[in-house]
């Protein structure tokens, strides 16, 4: 083996060796990230700031959207073809249980459908009657902060009129 190869070989050991002793420092762009692993602390400098959503972010917790309807006799929950908004969409499972544990914060447990589409795991909200209200629907969304939702016909249950005869 001549003198160059011997350097290079060296070189890559040595270099081997150095990165083998360095702190593995993992990012949310990592793939073997996964946040729940991960305390809700950020460093800032020599402090730890511990955030608080519903103090640090009020404008996501200020009032579930809707309230559980309540069934009178002149009215019935019923199963009808309406829309849902989809918010979510991943192949991880626990990072999709995860984001609809904060969901069920935000809209309440009604308003949130954890699904399985194989591969996705996809979070629907809302039991919206028609398109238009799905639209105004996520206008509000958006003015939430939670973009990039698509409006998917679904069946719902809504209260509705009861049709005397």
């Amino acid at each position: 083996m001549n003198i160059s190869k011997q350097f290079i070989v060296f070189f890559l050991l040595v270099l081997a060796l150095s990165l083998a002793g360095q702190k593995v420092v993992r990012s949310e762009f990592s793939n073997d990230f996964i946040p729940a692993k991960y305390s809700k602390q950020q460093i800032d400098g020599d402090k730890i700031i511990t955030l608080k959503e519903k103090s640090d972010l009020p404008e996501l917790f200020k009032t579930k959207r809707a309230v559980k309807q309540e069934v009178r006799s002149d009215s019935s929950l019923q199963d009808v073809n309406g829309y849902r908004i989809q918010v979510y969409k991943s192949e991880e499972m626990l990072d999709s249980k995860n984001m609809e544990s904060m969901y069920i914060e935000m809209f309440g447990e009604d308003e949130v459908k954890l699904i399985f589409e194989q591969p996705f795991y996809k979070i629907r909200i809302g039991n919206l009657r028609d398109r238009e209200e799905g639209e105004d629907f996520q206008e509000i969304l958006k003015q939430r902060g939670i973009r990039n939702t698509i409006l998917v016909p679904d069946m719902v249950t809504v209260l509705m009129p009861v049709i005397n005869k």
